[in-house]
């Protein structure tokens, strides 16, 4: 498949770079557990905070993917003697930290991770026993273009979700080269006849880590829920279209994300050709005798907008992945779990690099051949500030039309979807600029607000009691609605109505333009979905 990385639209590749208690129903968690408790690998202890929560943090959930580790599956952990203590977070997986005063770091980023190859944690928060029957499992995948992030960012903290009755876990799985580097040696060791998409299978990993332990913090493994944002909503999506990830979950939550094109394995292996020859070296046990440093800067790049531009991506590998996720999902043989999925009014604002008139036409006319003329009729421009509003919107539609699409396919399955549309402002730092941006939704749906430094007021904080009350009712009983929360109506296959806002009102509502989404669908306008 030549030329598949220049087919990728412009402002998908540059997002890839870039990832009160209010009506909750009773909570059904057991009691969090107050004496070590015994996991694969050994026993552990916590830490009971002051709400009730009890929280494990820097579980091991599979053997440190060093050495001859590197670039393979995830191996299962070695035990341990005596009681390790899970009161700290484990190392982030390697990548470079981003620009100091840049707009995530200072929005995500303030607080320095340590940064490791040996990086494969999990953390649990556990909530207050209110009763005896087990938690609904809530499990978060971050994002960050599957070059950055970790499972221990300040705004993924989940007490405050785990207070209103569900467990959650956060985690880490390899990112860049460490987990999507493919090459024809990688493939023939392996057992499974493919390489890449390691950080999938470290996803997948915890995923049977929670099936195997959950019970032992008081969780229901039949009742686990994933949720992720941006490249973790792409993660999303590729657990639903794997067989692999088959039963080890029952519902998913899809936050700003799409059906991005992926590589086939081919096309991967020669990426992973041309790495080693530029890297010098002519073997993989050479490759794998470098220093993870020298791999990490020898394998990214910076751009305007971020240190971690990598070329290494989930692909179409044959083993995870046996084909196009959008592929799968067209044919109806997407693993049947329920969804809500969503997305935000400004999704390019803080991702969609400045560009000029004369650049966005070339590269519209490089991306869409003949069919340029249409798309500049449905994202016209005249000047540069024009230009990148353009680039801007049709990120913006391509988001909210990717959760379209997917509830569309999900309903000729029989099965309910929750669509939302996320465009509350975040005050402070040019709210009137960047608006409701990518990654926003984050800290409301965590009710983390205290985790960013901005001038929050009550609305924000009534905002994100809602929103993470929905978010727990869905892992609970696969339907966000609860008493004196505002209705969430379920998609019945016409976009008017059952799409709900949640910004400054929470209502059901018909945004963004159905008729643009169509258009850019029917007309092949984009490239994503």
């Amino acid at each position: 498949m030549p030329g598949w990385r220049e087919s990728a639209p412009l402002v998908l590749r540059t997002l890839l770079w870039a990832g009160i208690c209010l009506s909750v129903k009773p909570s059904t968690a057991a009691n969090p557990p107050s004496r070590p408790v015994a996991i694969d690998g050994g026993l552990i202890s916590g830490e009971m905070l002051s709400s009730g929560v009890a929280a494990f943090k820097g579980i091991p959930y599979a053997a440190p993917p060093v050495g001859g580790l590197r670039w393979r599956a995830p191996q299962p952990v070695a035990a341990w003697k005596g009681v390790k203590k899970a009161d700290h977070f484990g190392p982030a997986c390697m990548q470079n930290p981003l620009k100091p005063g840049s707009f995530y770091q200072l929005e995500f980023y303030r607080q320095t991770e340590p940064i490791s190859e040996d990086c494969l944690f999990l953390n649990v928060w556990v909530p207050p026993a209110t009763a005896k029957e087990a938690a609904p499992v809530l499990l978060w995948i971050h994002g960050g273009g599957f070059v950055e992030g970790s499972g221990s960012l300040p705004s993924f903290d989940g007490e405050n979700l785990a207070r209103k009755g569900a467990i959650v876990v956060t985690i880490n799985y390899r990112l860049g080269i460490f987990g999507f580097l493919a090459h024809p040696e990688l493939t023939q060791e392996a057992s499974y006849k493919a390489s890449g998409n390691y950080g999938l299978l470290d996803q997948r990993a915890a995923l049977q880590w929670v099936q195997h332990n959950i019970q032992k913090f008081g969780g229901d493994a039949g009742n686990v829920t994933i949720f992720g944002q941006s490249a973790g909503a792409m993660s999303i999506l590729a657990h639903a279209a794997s067989p692999l990830s088959a039963g080890l979950y029952s519902k998913a939550i899809m936050q700003s994300g799409a059906f991005l094109p992926m590589p086939p394995l081919p096309v991967a292996e020669q990426t992973g050709i041309n790495f080693m020859k530029a890297i010098g070296s002519s073997s993989l046990e050479q490759l794998r005798a470098k220093s993870a440093e020298e791999l990490q800067k020898a394998a990214t790049t910076a751009s305007k907008l971020t240190t971690n531009v990598s070329r290494f991506f989930p692909i179409v590998d044959g083993y995870f992945l046996p084909t196009d996720v959008l592929t799968t999902f067209q044919q109806g043989k997407q693993n049947p779990v329920a969804f809500m999925t969503g997305s935000t009014a400004d999704e390019g604002t803080t991702i969609i690099p400045a560009v000029t008139d004369e650049e966005y036409k070339k590269s519209v006319q490089t991306r869409f051949g003949e069919k340029a003329g249409e798309y500049l009729k449905l994202y016209p421009a005249a000047t540069d500030a024009q230009a990148w509003r353009a680039e801007v919107d049709n990120l913006r539609d391509t988001m909210a039309a990717a959760s379209l699409r997917l509830a569309e396919l999900m309903a000729e399955k029989g099965m309910n979807s929750y669509i939302y549309y996320f465009d509350r402002r975040p005050p402070g730092r040019d709210d009137g600029h960047y608006g409701a941006f990518h990654s926003s939704d984050l800290v409301y749906v965590f009710n983390n607000l205290g985790s960013v430094d901005r001038p929050w007021t009550d609305a924000d904080r009534k905002l994100a009691a809602i929103m993470s009350s929905y978010w727990v009712n869905f892992a609970k009983y696969g339907n966000p609605n609860g008493d004196a929360l505002p209705r969430w109506p379920a998609f019945d296959g016409k976009l008017a109505g059952t799409t709900l806002e949640l910004g400054d009102e929470v209502r059901p509502n018909s945004i963004p333009d159905r008729a643009r989404l169509e258009e850019i669908s029917k007309q092949g306008l984009s490239l994503a979905f």
